[in-house]
């Protein structure tokens, strides 16, 4: 990992140089996830959550997007008892393959095209 390499503190809130650039404190989630492109639906999870963004991880070898594309992202948040459908516009910041060959996970930085406004949302974390 280079120097700006994201780092999690206990609260699950990223600090550290690149943390520095963002607008939105990310929170560590482990959510399922959908990313739709034209024609092609990609099952996965996200990794992380903000309001400007998040990080969708697949292992779906057939996932092909780039930095500057747009597609859609689908997940399920909870306000109390009730599941919240979220569906939203995202351009692609980013994609990352391990360093392993042998790993076939993909993480896809997709930002928002419009906020998505967190309070009162409850998202499941890594640890639960």
């Amino acid at each position: 990992m280079s120097d700006d390499s994201i780092h999690s503190g206990p609260d699950g809130i990223h600090s550290g140089p690149g943390s520095e650039r963002r607008r939105h404190e990310r929170i560590d989630v482990c959510l399922p996830a959908r990313l739709t492109l034209v024609g092609y639906t990609v099952a996965g999870e996200l990794s992380n959550i903000a309001p400007g963004g998040v990080c969708f991880v697949t292992e779906d070898a057939h996932l092909r997007v780039a930095a500057g594309n747009f597609v859609f992202v689908d997940f399920e948040g909870r306000r109390g008892d009730a599941v919240v459908p979220i569906r939203r516009a995202v351009r692609v910041t980013r994609v990352e393959r391990p360093d392993d060959d042998q790993d076939p996970k993909r993480l896809v930085g997709l930002e928002f095209e419009e906020l998505l406004t967190l309070s009162g949302l409850s998202f499941p974390s890594p640890d639960a």
